[in-house]
C-alpha cells in the first residue's frame, strides 16, 4: 500500500512503473455517468451508451506535490499524489447482479502515471466469503486484467478466475456496508507528460463465466465531475496543457463511419474547433467541419464537455487532428490520430497493422489464407524517404509479422508490402 503522507514515496512497496497505456483487453467507454432509474429499468440519456449497470460517484479528495497549484495557469510539479475514491451503491444486470472489478483502465492511465491503493478498498465482500483485493499494474497485467484496481478474490490471489460480489438483493444489488474504494494516482514530472488528470474509474460485472468480463456490461466509466483546484475534477500536472484544455482526443471505426470524439474544457476566450482530416498522408489535411464550444460563455473555464463528429465518407486509413482557435486568432493543433477501417473483404484488406499508434512492437497480420512466399516490407517516413527494409517468408496463412519500432522517431510512417515486382498492400502507422 502507498501512504498519503509526505511528498516522496515508498519505492519498495510501490515502485514507479513507466509504460505506455496499451491494453490487451481494453474496456469500452460509456461516456458521462448519467443514470436514471425508473420502475427497475435504466434509462440512458446519451444514445451512445453501451451499458450502465453501476451506480456510484467519484470524489477527488485532494493532491500533494512539490510545487504548483494544480491549475491550468500553475500546474503541479515534481512528485505528485492525487487522491480519489468511489462509493459503490448499486449494480444491476439482466443476467446477474455480481460486480467484479473497480479499476483504472489502461486507456485512462496516462504515460508515466502509477495507480496505488488508497486507505480503503481491500475489504470483505458485501455478500459471501470473498474478499476485495487491490492489484497494482504489474499484477493486473500478469493476470490479463483490464487495469490496476480492486477485484473480488476467492483466496487464490487471481481474481481473473473468481466470481464477484453479488451484494444484497437481486437483480439490483446494493452495497450499504462496503467502504469507499480509494486510489492514489502518482506522477513523477521527470518522466510524466503534461496532462490535466481527471480521475476515471471503471466498474465491470462478472457474468455467469466466473471471469471479470461480461458482454452484457463491458464496463461503466465514472469520473470526478467537480472538486480539485480547478473545480471540475481535474488536476493539471507536469506542465501546461493545450490552450483550449483538450483532455482526450480519439476515434473509432463504426458502421456509420469514423466517429471522432474528444473531451475539452472551454472558456470565454475560445472561438471554435476545426476538425481536419486526410486520407492520403499527414501533409494534406482538409477541413471537415467546425464545432462551436459548449459552455463557453460562462467565463469560468471549468466545464468539461464531450464532443463528437461523424465522418461518413472514410477510406481505408484516415488521419485526423483538431485545430483549436482562440478568439484572438491564435491556434493550437492537437495530436494526430489515425483510424483504419474494419473490412469484411479479404481483397480490400489483405493485411492489418496493430497496435496503431505503436510504441515498441508493431504487428502486421495476414488477413487472408494466401501463402505469399518471400515478401519485402519497406518503411517510409512522411517525406517518402525509405527508413528500413525487412524480408519475411509468408509460408502460412493468417501469419503475423513482428518488428521492433522502439528506436523509430515519433511520427507517421508508410508500409509497402511487395512480392517480387508486385505490390501487395500499402499501410500506415503512427509511432508514439
Amino acid at each position: 500500500m502507498c501512504l498519503f503522507f509526505g511528498i516522496f514515496f515508498d519505492l519498495n512497496k510501490c515502485p514507479f512503473l513507466f509504460f505506455d497505456t496499451i491494453s490487451s483487453k481494453p474496456m469500452r467507454s460509456t461516456g458521462l455517468f448519467i443514470i436514471l432509474v425508473f420502475s427497475g429499468f435504466f434509462l440512458f440519456p446519451e444514445k451512445n451508451l453501451l451499458s450502465q449497470c453501476a451506480s456510484g460517484s467519484v470524489t477527488l479528495n485532494g493532491f500533494d506535490s512539490n510545487g504548483g497549484q494544480g491549475t491550468y495557469e500553475d500546474p503541479a510539479t515534481g512528485k505528485i499524489k492525487i487522491q480519489y475514491c468511489i462509493d459503490l451503491q448499486k449494480f444491476f444486470e439482466v443476467n446477474t447482479n455480481w460486480v467484479h472489478g473497480i479499476f483504472v483502465s489502461w486507456d485512462n492511465l496516462p504515460k508515466g502515471a502509477m495507480i496505488c491503493e488508497g486507505p480503503t478498498g481491500s475489504q470483505p465482500a458485501q455478500h459471501g466469503s470473498r474478499f476485495w483485493i487491490f492489484l497494482d499494474s504489474a499484477k493486473a497485467r500478469n493476470y490479463f486484467l483490464p487495469g490496476p484496481g480492486f477485484y473480488v478474490d476467492e483466496g487464490d490471489g487471481n481474481p481473473a478466475n473468481n466470481y464477484g460480489d453479488n451484494g444484497l438483493g437481486t437483480p439490483q444489488a446494493t452495497f450499504p456496508d462496503l467502504l469507499d474504494f480509494c486510489f492514489v494516482a502518482k506522477f513523477d514530472c521527470s518522466v510524466s507528460a503534461p496532462t490535466a488528470y481527471v480521475p476515471k474509474i471503471t466498474i465491470t460485472g462478472d457474468g455467469s463465466t466466473g471471469a471479470w468480463e461480461n458482454p452484457a456490461c463491458p464496463g461503466d466509466i465514472m469520473r470526478a465531475e467537480d472538486g480539485g483546484p480547478n473545480g471540475n475534477g481535474a488536476v493539471v500536472v507536469c506542465g501546461a496543457v493545450l490552450p483550449v484544455k483538450l483532455l482526450t482526443f480519439n476515434g473509432e471505426s463504426t458502421k456509420q463511419g469514423n466517429l471522432i470524439k474528444w473531451l475539452a474544457v472551454s472558456d470565454r476566450f475560445f472561438s471554435h474547433f476545426e476538425l481536419q482530416g486526410s486520407n492520403t498522408n499527414v501533409a494534406s489535411f482538409k477541413m471537415l467541419g467546425t464545432i462551436d464550444p459548449l459552455n463557453a460563455n460562462t467565463g469560468t473555464g471549468n466545464e468539461i464537455a464531450d464532443y463528437s463528429f461523424l465522418d461518413t465518407n472514410p477510406t481505408l486509413v484516415n488521419y485526423y487532428r483538431l485545430k483549436m482557435i482562440e478568439k484572438d486568432g491564435t491556434f493550437e493543433y492537437s495530436k494526430i490520430i489515425s483510424i483504419q477501417q474494419k473490412s469484411n473483404t479479404k481483397i480490400s484488406n489483405r493485411f492489418s497493422v496493430f497496435p496503431n499508434p505503436a510504441s515498441d512492437l508493431l504487428i502486421i497480420h495476414n488477413e487472408t489464407e494466401n501463402k505469399y512466399g518471400d515478401v519485402q516490407l519497406n518503411i517510409y517516413d512522411i517525406y517518402g524517404k525509405k527508413v528500413n527494409t525487412y524480408l519475411f517468408t509468408l509460408d502460412k496463412p493468417e501469419k503475423d509479422l513482428y518488428f521492433d519500432v522502439s528506436n523509430y522517431a515519433k511520427g507517421f510512417y508508410f508500409l509497402e508490402i511487395s512480392a517480387g515486382d508486385n505490390t501487395i498492400e500499402k499501410l500506415n502507422f503512427i509511432k508514439n
